[in-house]
């Protein structure tokens, strides 16, 4: 995910999916697709918007500034507005936040054959959380089992792995930020499928995550 795209409402702002306290924006890797999506789609009684092309350290910047959901829309996926509301958020690429490299995942039956990754089950969407700071995901993967749910194993990766995967596999993604507080709710959804296809590289604790992801193939 180098550069994709969104659209853009005057003035300035985004499209984005409601769901509860969720917001949900869509990043076209097609500018096509992302036209065509545009002439479908209607937001708060408006339905002209243009589309601009966007950078991954634009996305992860405003990704982890808001905490909003995201999910990216791979090139020749027909798109057509669900039925969940959408609403108009503001668009702004001046952050303050710092480079933001690596994540953390919950994994469940880490290394086993049914191996999953954690996520959020929200109307048709599957969110999986991308914590900044291990300490909230240790904490996250706590309260899970509190739930009842078997403890998760927290896992580091490479955030455009992460991310990568999330495309690959259909799922939409959301970075916690550090301290962010995250709960989780009564209804989750403890294994989604997750497609590593990254190229490799030369970490070993990277190279651990990759061979344990492997399972969900």
């Amino acid at each position: 995910m180098t550069k994709t795209y969104i659209l853009l409402f005057e003035p300035e702002k985004i499209c984005s999916i409601v769901l509860g306290q969720h917001r949900v924006i869509l990043l076209f890797e097609s500018e096509e697709d992302a036209y065509r999506y545009s002439r479908t789609v209607k937001v708060q009684g408006l339905s002209k918007s243009t589309v601009i092309s966007v950078t991954s350290a634009d996305v992860l910047n405003y990704a982890k500034t808001t905490g909003y959901s995201f999910k990216v829309v791979t090139q020749g996926t027909s798109v057509t507005p669900s039925r969940e509301p959408k609403e108009l958020v503001e668009w702004f690429t001046s952050f303050t936040s710092e480079h933001l490299s690596q994540v953390y995942i919950l994994l469940f039956n880490s290394g086993k054959d049914n191996e999953g990754v954690h996520s959020l089950k929200i109307a048709s969407y599957d969110i999986v959380l991308l914590f900044e700071d291990e300490d909230d995901a240790t904490r996250y993967s706590l309260l899970l089992e509190a739930q009842d749910f078997p403890t998760p194993t927290v896992e580091r990766m490479y955030i455009q792995d992460a991310i990568d995967s999330c495309s690959a596999s259909g799922h939409s993604w959301q970075i916690i930020k550090k301290e962010g507080l995250a709960v989780p709710p009564e209804l989750n959804v403890q294994q989604v499928e997750w497609q590593q296809e990254s190229p490799e590289k030369p970490d070993q604790d990277l190279d651990n995550i990759r061979r344990q992801l492997e399972g969900l193939l």
